[in-house]
């Protein structure tokens, strides 16, 4: 019974385990007897016909190819970042936020440049990073703030109280929808009449980034539109 065995998928027969041949124990079972009866002496790999795996001499199908990857697009689909040093802000009325200088470009794609704001190219969610560092004449507390369209932005303020004399500095970042045509400035308030100064190297940075789209109809307040 020693084709039996080998037919059967046993111990001995390792590969025929793997069922690469798709036939019913049936099929088996009937081409088994043929051999048993017809071919008891021939070699088991010259006639296993119903086997496509690595015990015949012929090869196993080769499996069908997957599906083609999804190629996804490299960096950032906009960005674009302003700052400045040593600038003074020029303060208006108590408590009202006044637009901080920012002179320098940082590289940008799809972000314009308007004075002293990045001006929005494509709609999207985007990460505002933004930091200021100055020294206040009198003491006072400053507020600092990013601004769309010369509104605030909820979320975005931070206080602090600035002695005399005395260097402070403000770093933020948010995740806020930017609508194409926004424009977006640094706003900084005091609830004292002050001057208020930026450090002399880097004293305010602005940067925005593109994260992703604008998904439903989520509309911003802050939007132009």
């Amino acid at each position: 019974m020693f084709p039996i065995l080998f037919l059967l998928g046993s111990s001995g027969n390792g590969c025929c385990r793997d069922r690469c041949c798709r036939h019913s124990e049936t099929e088996l079972l009937r081409h088994r007897r043929h051999v048993d009866g017809r071919q008891r002496g021939a070699r088991h790999g010259r006639h296993n016909r119903c086997c496509r795996c690595c015990c015949c001499r012929c090869r196993c199908p080769e499996p069908e190819p997957g599906p083609e990857p999804i190629e996804q697009p490299n960096g950032l689909a906009a960005f674009g970042g302003l700052w400045a040093g040593g600038e003074p802000v020029e303060q208006g009325a108590l408590n009202d936020f006044s637009v901080v200088p920012l002179t320098e470009q940082y590289p940008r794609m799809n972000v314009g440049v308007e004075g002293n704001a990045l001006e929005i190219e494509i709609d999207g969610i985007y990460e505002v990073n933004y930091s200021f560092t100055g020294v206040s004449n009198n003491t006072a507390l400053v507020t600092l703030a990013v601004e769309v369209n010369g509104d605030p932005v909820p979320g975005t303020a931070l206080t602090k109280n600035m002695p005399s004399g005395l260097q402070r500095s403000f770093s933020l970042s948010a995740i806020i929808p930017l609508f194409a045509g926004d424009l977006v400035t640094l706003g900084l308030a005091a609830d004292t009449f002050t001057d208020i100064t930026q450090g002399i190297e880097t004293g305010a940075t602005l940067t925005v980034k593109k994260l992703d789209e604008i998904a439903g109809p989520f509309l911003s307040p802050f939007s132009a539109r």
